[in-house]
């Protein structure tokens, strides 16, 4: 998803571009949070760009609605086709203060929560076990998310140390679904309580696997086998489990032949380019993973390559650890490496961009908290900093990129995007400012002439006529006005050169 955010009169607009759904939903609330703290007037919240927009960002709209109504400003939404679709499904646009067009979000919720229920088995042994049984969309993920961060805390309140979600009866499982999962995941780690998933039919499984969670959590085959501890569905931290592993065993003793040659030995680049072709996929395994934070996936598979080449130089093997074990991590590295310094044009402090991350995550929480969007005084006062920090936060999340010369201009009342959002505005170079001085002097030279050869020039230059035609007005012969035109021509040129 892109935002830009601009002014038009007094209006604050805010131009969204892409999908609005659990990926990019923080970067939607966290855009109507700045149109709301920026400028004053109306905000115009232009939804025409927007492919598909999610429960979520309808319900983030109908509050950014209410605080603007609160604060004495005025929103208006200018609607795309997506968002009208999902308007009908909810029961249509409905009216509130000042005109406003918000989606029917609340009244709709709790009939489309009725899709997912989740059972929740009772703690032996340490352990809680949840059970969700239909789908995990748009219209539940708000229960899912609140079941899953709800049973992490009263796991740390009835010392069970370990949550273990099983998938066996979750028919689909949206991107939403995914991000609290991840959200469970990191506050089961903060509370030290271990957090496991189980089975799912081969649809739910795809979606993981695609997603990344199952190398960020340990996924089991059954809840029985993740109670147990018996190994995991794929290893933490791990490209698979033993089968990727033996995919790359024959690869094991290249690196022990490296090392009995000599540094200048010609095998050495030989068995390097080996290695190197031999564990390509793990790197591009991993450049998949992070492909969904708006980085072209060719970049990142380049930059996922070089972290392979620098493993591949540096493993020592003689330490007797394995190569995955110290190539993954690596890998990994240079490809945050490359997110933090090189995808942004312009570099930003390092504080702010801890709190912005500090913000997305503070975010989700109390959007399931508060079953609405967060305002940037309700972060201020969750994270304990001040309210001008968190907006100085929000709006570097718009300003670390410069806009192309070439970019649609969103100006354009019309939407018919035929200009630019810049280059139309760009002066051109005049070339008829060097001709200004000769035009002045020639204009006194004129003066000069006859009144005969200066009607000749004039009707030649300025008139557009032939010699004849100008033979036939004055009445004498085309070659005497040749002659006359070539005699004053040379005379008006010597005198601009003087």
């Amino acid at each position: 998803m892109h935002v830009a955010v601009g002014r038009r009169g007094d209006e604050t607009v805010l131009w969204i571009h892409g999908e609005v759904d659990g990926a990019t939903g923080s970067q939607f609330t966290a855009a109507l949070a700045v149109g709301l703290a920026v400028g004053g007037g109306t905000l115009v919240v232009d939804l025409r760009e927007v492919a598909f927009i999610d429960c979520g960002g309808m319900a983030a709209l109908s509050q950014a609605a209410r605080l603007a109504c609160a604060g004495g400003r005025s929103l208006r939404i200018v609607p795309g086709a997506a968002a009208d679709n999902l308007a009908a499904l909810l029961g249509g646009w409905v009216d509130v203060p000042d005109g406003v067009l918000v989606a029917n979000v609340e009244q709709q919720m709790p009939a489309l929560r009725s899709a997912l229920t989740v059972g929740v088995a009772e703690p032996s042994g340490g352990t809680l076990v949840l059970c969700p049984d239909g789908e995990v969309d748009l219209g539940t993920v708000g229960l899912f998310g609140d079941v899953v961060n709800s049973a992490v805390s009263a796991a740390g309140k009835i010392a069970a140390r370990l949550v273990v979600l099983g998938l066996d009866r979750v028919q689909f499982m949206s991107a939403a679904g995914v991000a609290v999962l991840c959200q469970g995941h990191r506050r089961a780690n903060t509370a030290g309580v271990a957090f496991r998933l189980a089975g799912g039919p081969p649809v739910v499984r795809r979606i993981l696997d695609v997603t990344g969670i199952t190398a960020a959590t340990q996924h089991y085959d059954s809840v029985a086998d993740a109670v147990a501890g018996v190994r995991p569905h794929a290893l933490r931290g791990e490209v698979g489990g033993n089968r990727r592993r033996d995919e790359y065993a024959h690869l094991i003793s290249l690196f022990a032949e490296r090392v009995r040659l000599p540094v200048d030995h010609p095998r050495q680049q030989v068995l390097r380019a080996e290695l190197i072709k031999g564990y390509l996929p793990v790197a591009q395994h991993l450049a998949r993973k992070h492909r969904h934070r708006g980085e072209n996936l060719d970049d990142l598979e380049q930059v996922a390559t070089l972290g392979l080449i620098n493993a591949v130089d540096r493993f020592e093997p003689e330490r007797g650890f394995d190569f995955l074990s110290f190539a993954i991590p690596t890998i990994n590295g240079e490809v945050r490496r490359h997110y933090r310094d090189r995808t942004s044009t312009i570099r930003v402090p390092r504080s702010i961009r801890q709190l912005q991350g500090q913000m997305y995550q503070a975010a989700d929480e109390l959007s399931q908290k508060l079953r609405r969007a967060a305002t940037p005084s309700e972060l201020a006062r969750h994270l304990d900093v001040d309210l001008d920090s968190v907006i100085e936060a929000l709006q570097a999340a718009y300003e670390t990129r410069y806009s192309s010369l070439d970019e649609p201009n969103h100006n354009d009342d019309t939407g018919s995007g035929g200009g630019t959002r810049f280059a139309h505005a760009l002066g051109a170079l005049d070339l008829e400012l060097d001709l200004v001085e000769s035009r002045e002097s020639l204009a006194s030279s004129l003066d000069k002439l006859s009144e005969r050869e200066r009607k000749i020039v004039l009707l030649r230059f300025y008139g557009n006529m032939s010699q004849t035609e100008i033979a036939k007005r004055t009445g004498i012969s085309q070659m005497h006005v040749s002659r006359l035109l070539t005699s004053t021509l040379a005379l008006l040129r010597r005198q601009l050169v003087e």
